[in-house]
């Protein structure tokens, strides 16, 4: 089964998504790695037979001092207890705080709640497009 995946503007914020479209089952799969979105689309000739929407508040990016990246999506708003769980995270001594952060989405604003975000993370899909690709972070440049 085959799939093509490219970067597009993310229906919920704007800012750049992962686009994944399995054009042999009409599925596409939406990621975005700013607001937390994640929904798919089942259509056939034209008409869409389900559309399921996840996410979309925010996100919690996690590194730890070995590199690896955890991304958790917000599902709803943050509560205070959930909201001190990722804090604990961010604190811990495994944790490399100067690659890892905490931002909401609500009302079409990002709030970074720890951490400090990336440099390209508030740019729009028109700014980070006209970007030129040598010049854009692998990481970004296939996931958005």
């Amino acid at each position: 089964m085959g799939s093509i995946v490219y970067p597009a503007e993310c229906p919920n914020c704007g800012k750049t998504a992962t686009f994944d479209d399995y054009y042999h089952t009409g599925e596409l799969f939406v990621y975005c790695w700013h607001c937390g979105l994640y929904t798919t689309k089942l259509t056939a000739a034209f008409d869409t037979y389900e559309e399921t929407k996840v996410g979309g508040f925010g996100i919690f990016s996690l590194t730890d001092k070995r590199g690896r990246t955890r991304v958790t999506c917000l599902n709803e708003y943050l509560t205070l207890e959930e909201t001190e769980k990722f804090a604990e995270l961010f604190n811990a001594e495994e944790t490399d705080s100067a690659n890892s952060y905490l931002v909401t989405y609500q009302n079409g604003q990002f709030t970074c709640l720890l951490g400090e975000l990336p440099d390209d993370f508030l740019l729009s899909y028109k700014e980070f497009s006209e970007i030129p690709d040598e010049e854009k972070p692998a990481f970004h440049y296939i996931w958005g």
